[in-house]
């Protein structure tokens, strides 16, 4: 009897090791590309922080609001990423082609809709109290971040479908070299180097622009030209289009846009509520939530990565799978977090100092990096928790409980922290850990019910 005890004890112990391996291998390169896809708006933020300080208050809620709608898109195409994991696991490599052509005339519809939709809130910033010459500034912002946004949602598109086979990394080495490019330009546009006009904040929105059109084009090169088992997943083959082939793809699309959409319209919303007490409070909460949300690519990665492995799991009918894909992820993201916040306070100034040489905006930032560090574990457990929701389709719960976690909880607690108690910058964060804690709460109340409350591996 011990034998065979000792024998399944091994065995487990085996299983939990290869599952963490496993997930180093196909997370290393998601994070790697999604904090490089960070990175640009880390250079963003820099550029125009050192330039101005009010022309960063801008450039925030311009992305802050377009990159609400962008989030939306990102959801409603995340059908591809679970598709293919699942084709993976069916052994059906065609249906894995089938999900991202689907895929690329819907980032492209997607992406023309959010352009449209950023536009359309230009008109009542004045209406919201935003001052004229700020709401001015955002409004030429946004003309030129809005052309990029279907190029990107076409890259993303792409992206899902080579992480849902395991392969990042022709994704990753792209956004490499649009960080690169990125980096050039926004110095160039930004400060009239290298015999370029000096355009300030515009000039980085532009490069923002270029950025996203060249990551698009590369993906597109390398699926339809360069990858060497391409035909074997039938990407240049034509695809059946009814609308009833691919609605299973469309649902989990609709739930996750929905869900990201619920979570980056609440932190939009911060952005707003930080614009309306003072410019250099928005300025100050925009290098907060830049940081919240580059540190936040790691487990982000790390719960794709789940993600992938949780729709493996259920091609293959293996609820054992499934389960020990989500608390392994779950133990891995949040431990590299806990790491991670630590490291936000101990180096708190040299990293605010990276942003901007402005002494009162970095007086105001100093003292809510300890909410950010207490705030980024929690948001790494609901995150990759919901990642393995949608990963085994369960759309409904995710958008419900971000819902109510972000818009009902966060979002009222950003406004009666920041605003009415006059909290400001550390209002508006004690709200955050709010909206993690309920998120985090809802999310481990989810997975308990449907695994039940012991770790079955």
């Amino acid at each position: 009897m011990s034998e065979i005890m000792d024998s399944y004890q091994t065995s487990t112990y085996e299983r939990v090791v290869k599952k963490f391996v496993d997930l180093g291998k196909l997370s290393g390169p998601i994070v790697f590309s999604r904090v490089g896809f960070l990175l640009f708006s880390f250079v963003d933020v820099i550029m125009v922080g050192s330039y101005l300080t009010n022309s960063l208050a801008a450039i925030s809620i311009t992305h802050a609001i377009a990159d609400t709608f962008m989030l939306i898109g990102v959801g409603m195409i995340f059908g591809v990423l679970v598709k293919s994991s699942m084709a993976v696991g069916e052994a059906k490599p065609e249906d894995a082609g089938d999900a991202m052509k689907r895929g690329v005339i819907y980032s492209f519809a997607l992406g023309l809709f959010a352009s449209i939709g950023c536009i359309s809130i230009l008109p009542f910033l004045s209406m919201m109290g935003f001052e004229p010459s700020l709401a001015a500034e955002i409004t030429r912002l946004m003309f030129i971040i809005s052309i990029g946004l279907p190029a990107i949602l076409i890259h993303i598109n792409y992206s899902f479908f080579l992480e849902g086979l395991s392969r990042p990394t022709p994704a990753t080495l792209v956004i490499i070299v649009g960080n690169l490019l990125n980096v050039f330009l926004n110095y160039a546009l930004v400060f009239g180097e290298f015999g370029f006009p000096e355009m300030g904040a515009e000039g980085s929105a532009w490069s923002t622009t270029v950025v996203r059109v060249f990551l698009a084009i590369a993906l597109i090169v390398y699926v339809h030209m360069l990858m060497r088992d391409g035909n074997a997943y039938g990407v240049n083959k034509k695809t059946p289009w009814s609308w009833k082939s691919w609605q299973d793809q469309r649902n989990i699309g609709y739930g996750s846009g929905l869900s990201f959409g619920l979570e980056a319209g609440a932190f939009m919303i911060l952005a707003l509520i930080a614009g309306l007490i003072s410019p250099v409070v928005a300025a100050a909460t925009a290098i907060l939530i830049n940081i919240r949300s580059l540190l936040f690519m790691i487990p982000m990665g790390i719960g794709f990565a789940t993600s992938v492995h949780v729709g493996m799991g259920k091609g293959e009918n293996d609820f054992k799978d499934i389960n020990l894909s989500t608390w392994t992820g779950l133990t891995a993201g949040v431990v590299l977090t806990l790491m991670l916040s630590l490291f936000v306070l101990i180096f708190e100034t040299e990293i605010l100092d990276l942003y901007s040489n402005d002494p009162e905006l970095i007086k105001l930032c100093i003292p809510v990096m300890l909410f950010l560090a207490v705030a980024m574990p929690l948001d790494a457990w609901q995150g990759i928790m919901c990642s393995a929701l949608r990963g085994r389709e369960d759309v409904v719960f995710p958008t419900l409980y971000h819902g109510i976690a972000f818009i009902c909880v966060m979002v009222p607690a950003a406004w009666w922290f920041g605003m009415i108690e006059q909290g400001g910058v550390t209002g508006i964060f004690i709200a955050v850990i709010i909206g993690n804690i309920t998120a985090t709460l809802l999310f481990t109340h989810r997975h308990i019910q449907l695994n039940g409350s012991q770790i079955k591996v």
